[in-house]
């Protein structure tokens, strides 16, 4: 299942956006946790493994490369900070696919 984290993204507006969304699946860690990704005000995105953070790999050198992490069976694949087309992808074992963008303002 996918769960949404809504958040009111100014006092004076009245509708909320999407800041986060939960990842439960069968196929990652038998469904007992979820993958789950938010926003960061520095980051653009961090993708969380139950409760803790997952890190990936960076460096000079992978400036502008998509940079992979595999984890219990869900492949994740996340552009670098700065493109303008900033996404994190997730490929879980059950075959669920799920790119998730993010603008630059903390809205997903």
């Amino acid at each position: 299942s996918v769960h949404y984290r809504f958040m009111k993204l100014d006092d004076s507006h009245n509708g909320t956006v999407t800041v986060g969304v939960a990842i439960e699946d069968p196929s990652f860690k038998k469904g007992k946790e979820a993958l789950a990704i938010v926003t960061h005000p520095t980051r653009r995105l961090d993708v969380y493994d139950g409760s803790n953070i997952v890190r990936f790999p960076g460096g000079k050198k992978r400036k502008n490369k998509l940079r992979k992490k595999v984890i219990f069976g869900a492949s994740m694949w996340m552009t670098s900070k700065n493109s303008p087309n900033f996404n994190v992808r997730v490929r879980l074992a059950s075959g669920l696919m799920i790119r998730i963008r993010e603008n630059g303002f903390g809205v997903m």
